[in-house]
């Protein structure tokens, strides 16, 4: 029976909203019997409460207690005392979450998940409305024996003979583990489930004998089995989706099609890969959550830290942004663990304070390796203007775009008497087409709004808009020198000297894009950064791309280059051109040429 009251209660986003003026609606009853049926039959195996059952934690404020009892009576009648518990049990949840409580991930996930329906004229009943989801969670907050426990309800609670469910990891290992670990110690340690299910050890293969519904893990990385996924017939389970294989995902994506409430769900914490297949999930997760995209079949959550949370926002308040990456915080994450782990991260290496913000906090990161920690840029931010810096020296560096990409201008200001710092300034452009097809992964036409990228019409950057700016910063401040990579910028510096008079041994430099070119200027660029003796006007694009920089060394020479991600689309040129600006400016010839020349440092040495 639908009920308005019930379903206004369990509304929870934009996506929901739009589900229920199409005719979706919540039904408590049917996702208190999957929480019911997991919490009496499905026991934890390891750790303090090994044998005891799974509880799906609901309110840290209220704490959450277990129905005691069975669903149906001896003689298969329906037990109305745990029904009307546990339907109050969902009541007084609701309520929680109105009243704003400090609410965990477990029975709040569920029972959306199997409580939301629809109307189907297909099946003539009402089946689930989700038939896919993604679920983003930092890890310690108990993510392995809920995939578990949602594995054996698929297989032996949900009530569809022959059911399949696919447990889906990176490899064959990870995958038998999902299912070795957590699957078939669960079901051998629930007294009801080993009677009834045959487990096959070797192949991490659980049966129900009275359904003949079964439990199999595979692997998305394993090639040879990549056609036989397209035949398979179920529900699957994902594990960790920013690292899988992105074709076995979608090969398997339609694998209960012919099925009347087939689910594919995914369970993940972030990773370091931009152009993955889970950051794209991730990225669907928060569009529908927000009603921007319309999906209504499709259930996300997301658990995790602003994207684009500082350094120094984060320093601030750590537990405060903790709590929104770790719903379980205070059952199975503990805040003092988590503080001790975020100093110790913050004071260590580069790439371990990387892997706290991803695993901790859910932060998608950029690459493997940051070069700069984002506290030191922004510690190098500084109030001045382009205006401020006119008639001063400037050397420049050039990154033109090799095809329909970005191109950067950065003009590198060394030190003056009165200002012991190098100061930048960017200019960006980027084709129309190209800002287009990144309108839902970059806010290039925000940024372009503001000021601070210019989107040229068509398909590509001309050299003659470059140039023009080219030649307006030679005749607005004293640009001694123009830094440029010969083998793409030579039909742009051939207009520059035979057109515009640029002198070319003292005004151009030639800049190879060679690990023995980069390496001085990259230590340098680091260098200055660290003693806060370059300042930037935080440019909103530039410190962007400043994120996304891999330094790549050679092992063997210990000679450096900058570098990406592959297949990455946060681009880094900005970076790559101040860096080219810097290498002409710490020339020694460079510094002979101009009165006002400090050397890189010496002033705060």
């Amino acid at each position: 029976m639908k009920s308005p009251t019930a379903t206004k209660a369990w509304i929870r986003n934009a996506s929901d909203e739009k589900a229920v003026a199409d005719g979706y609606w919540f039904e408590p009853r049917a996702g208190a019997y999957a929480v019911w049926w997991i919490e009496r039959y499905c026991p934890l195996y390891e750790g303090h409460h090994a044998g005891e059952p799974l509880i799906l934690h609901a309110c840290h404020d209220c704490g959450t207690k277990r129905i005691e009892g069975e669903w149906y009576n001896v003689d298969g009648t329906e037990n109305k005392s745990v029904i009307r518990k546990c339907l109050d049990r969902a009541t007084r949840f609701a309520k929680c979450v109105a009243a704003g409580h400090c609410i965990d991930w477990q029975y709040d996930c569920l029972m959306r998940i199997f409580g939301w329906q629809r109307d189907s004229d297909q099946h003539r009943r009402p089946v689930r409305r989700f038939r896919r989801g993604s679920v983003f969670v930092a890890k310690k907050n108990k993510k392995s024996p809920t995939l578990a426990a949602i594995a054996c309800y698929l297989m032996a609670g949900d009530g569809e003979p022959g059911n399949h469910v696919y447990l889906m990891a990176k490899d064959g290992k990870q995958a038998k583990e999902i299912a070795g670990t957590h699957v078939l110690e669960m079901v051998r340690n629930s007294p009801e489930l080993s009677i009834c299910c045959t487990i096959n050890k070797l192949a991490c293969h659980v049966t129900h004998e009275p359904t003949r519904s079964t439990i199999l893990p595979l692997s998305t990385a394993n090639a040879q089995t990549q056609k036989s996924k397209e035949g398979l017939n179920g529900s699957t389970l994902v594990d960790e989706i920013h690292v899988v294989d992105r074709e076995s995902v979608g090969r398997v994506s339609r694998a209960g099609i012919s099925r009347s409430e087939p689910l594919h769900l995914e369970f993940s914490t972030a990773g370091d890969d931009p152009e993955s297949y889970g950051k794209e999930r991730f990225d669907h997760a928060v569009r529908v959550i927000a009603g921007e995209a319309d999906d209504p079949s499709f259930f996300g959550a997301v658990y995790a830290a602003p994207q684009d949370l500082t350094d120094s926002q984060l320093e601030a308040d750590p537990l405060k942004y903790a709590r929104l990456a770790n719903p379980a915080m205070g059952h199975t994450v503990d805040p003092a663990e988590f503080l001790d782990d975020y100093r110790a991260s913050r004071a260590g290496p580069l790439e371990g304070f990387a892997l706290f913000k991803k695993y901790r906090l859910n932060i998608w990161q950029r690459s493997g390796r940051p070069w700069i920690r984002e506290s030191d840029w922004e510690a190098c931010a500084a109030e001045y203007t382009l205006e401020s810096l006119k008639g001063q020296t400037c050397f420049a560096g050039i990154d033109l775009a090799k095809t329909r990409d970005q191109t950067s201008l950065v003009l590198l200001f060394p030190p003056t008497p009165s200002r012991p710092h190098y100061r930048l300034w960017p200019f960006f452009w980027l084709p129309h087409d190209r800002a287009d097809e990144l309108r839902d992964k970059l806010p290039m036409l925000d940024w372009a709004a503001r000021g601070l990228l210019e989107i040229v019409p068509g398909n590509w950057c001309s050299y003659e808009t470059v140039r023009a700016k080219l030649n307006w910063a030679r005749n607005t401040f004293q640009l001694r020198q123009l830094s440029f990579d010969p083998k793409f910028a030579d039909q742009l510096v051939q207009a520059l000297i035979e057109e515009d008079g640029w002198n070319a041994e003292s005004e151009i430099f030639g800049f190879k894009q060679t690990d023995v070119m980069f390496t001085s200027p990259i230590d340098e660029f680091e260098r200055l950064v660290l003693k806060q003796d370059l300042q930037h006007p935080n440019h909103a694009v530039l410190s962007w791309q400043m994120g996304n920089v891999l330094v790549v060394e050679n092992p063997r020479t210990r000679l450096k280059h900058l570098g990406r991600k592959k297949r990455d689309h946060n681009t880094i040129d900005g970076v790559v051109a101040a860096v080219m600006g810097l290498a002409v400016a710490i020339q020694p010839a460079a510094q002979e040429n101009y009165e006002d020349w400090y050397r890189p440092g010496s002033l705060t040495d």
